[in-house]
C-alpha cells in the first residue's frame, strides 16, 4: 500500500459533540456521497453506538446501503425520489422527502401498507427544490387530511451561509421561523455546518452537520483533524525550487535517493523535493477501507 488516509472517527464524534454541546441542539449527521469519502457505513456504525439516530443522504439507493449493512437507524432520504423509489423507501421505513405537489401526486398513486414517513422541504432562497412558504401551509394540510403519511420534519437549506451573505441568509431564516412553532413536529432543521456557527443563535430547531464541512477556517482550535493522509516516498528528486504542500502530513518507509535528502525516520512533510505518491487506499486502522483518485498527485516538499 503506497498511500491511503486515516480516517480518525473517534474525532468525528468529538466535533459533532462539540457543535452540540454549543448550539444545545441535536445534530442529523450527513452522510450523503459515501460521507464525502470518509466512508458512510464506517462512519454510521461507529456514529451509531454514539447515540446519533439519525442520518441524512441523498437517494434511495445510499439510504438501502446502509440499511443493508446491519445498521436500523433512521434514515431521512433528501433528494426527490421517483415513484418506485418512493414506494422503496416507505417500504423500507426510510423518511422521504416532499418538495412539490409532484411528490404529493406521487404519493397518493402509491399502492403500499407502509405508512410515509415524511419531512416537508421549504424553500426558503436557495433555489433547487421545495415548497415557497406561501405554498406549504396548503400542502402540509393536503397531507394531513388524506392521510397521506406522517409528518415528521420541516426543513430548508441555507444558500449562502459560508459566504458575505448575511442579509440574504437572515433573510432565509425569518422566513422559516413560522414552522418552529409546530411542536408536534419533532424535526424542524435549516442550519448547515457553517450557518450553525453564525446563526445557531437565530435558532431553535435540530441542525444538519455535513462532514465535509466540519473544518471551517475560523473553527480549527474547535474541532479536531478527522483526516490524515498518508504516503510512502516512491522517488525523490532534489528540486531547484521550493512549493507549498497540498495536504499530506507524514510520510513511513521512505526509500531514499540522493544525499541525504531523507531519513529512514518517519517525519513531517514541509517544503520542497518531489515526492511521486502511488496507489490510491484508504485505511482506517481496519475500521473503514475505501477507494478515492489521488493517483497521479505530485506532492513538492521535504522533511523537516
Amino acid at each position: 500500500m503506497r498511500s491511503w488516509l486515516e480516517i480518525n472517527l473517534k474525532n468525528i464524534e468529538f466535533n459533532l459533540n462539540q457543535i452540540e454541546n454549543l448550539t444545545q441542539k441535536k445534530a442529523i449527521p450527513v452522510i450523503k456521497a459515501n460521507a464525502y469519502g470518509l466512508g458512510s457505513i464506517e462512519v454510521a456504525k461507529y456514529l451509531s453506538k454514539k447515540n446519533f439516530k439519525l442520518f441524512a443522504v441523498a437517494n434511495f439507493q445510499e439510504a438501502i446501503e446502509i440499511k443493508n449493512s446491519g445498521l436500523e437507524n433512521k434514515i431521512l432520504i433528501m433528494g426527490n425520489n421517483d415513484k418506485d423509489d418512493l414506494e422503496l423507501a416507505i417500504d423500507n421505513g426510510f423518511s422521504i422527502t416532499i418538495s412539490s405537489w409532484n411528490d404529493i401526486k406521487n404519493l397518493e398513486m402509491l399502492n403500499t401498507s407502509k405508512e410515509a414517513l415524511i419531512h416537508i422541504k421549504i424553500d426558503t432562497g436557495m433555489g433547487r427544490i421545495g415548497f415557497i412558504p406561501d405554498d406549504s401551509d396548503e400542502a402540509i394540510k393536503h397531507i394531513n387530511d388524506n392521510n397521506l403519511g406522517t409528518i415528521q420534519g420541516i426543513y430548508s437549506h441555507l444558500s449562502s451561509a459560508d459566504e458575505n451573505e448575511d442579509k440574504f441568509t437572515l433573510q432565509q431564516i425569518d422566513l422559516f421561523k413560522k414552522y418552529e412553532g409546530m411542536k408536534d413536529i419533532p424535526f424542524i432543521h435549516i442550519l448547515n455546518s457553517p450557518g450553525i456557527f453564525k446563526y445557531f443563535s437565530h435558532r431553535k430547531s435540530v441542525i444538519k452537520l455535513l462532514l465535509n464541512e466540519m473544518q471551517l477556517d475560523n473553527y480549527y482550535v474547535f474541532f479536531k483533524a478527522k483526516v490524515e493522509w498518508i504516503a510512502m516516498v516512491m522517488m525523490i528528486i532534489e528540486p531547484p525550487m521550493i512549493v507549498s504542500m497540498l495536504g499530506c502530513s507524514r510520510i513511513t518507509n521512505q526509500t531514499q535517493r540522493g544525499p541525504n535528502i531523507v531519513s529512514s525516520k518517519k517525519k513531517r512533510l514541509t517544503s520542497a523535493a518531489v515526492i511521486y505518491l502511488g496507489a490510491n487506499v484508504i485505511s482506517t486502522n481496519g475500521i473503514a477501507t475505501q477507494k478515492i483518485p489521488i493517483a497521479g498527485i505530485m506532492i513538492k516538499s521535504f522533511p523537516s
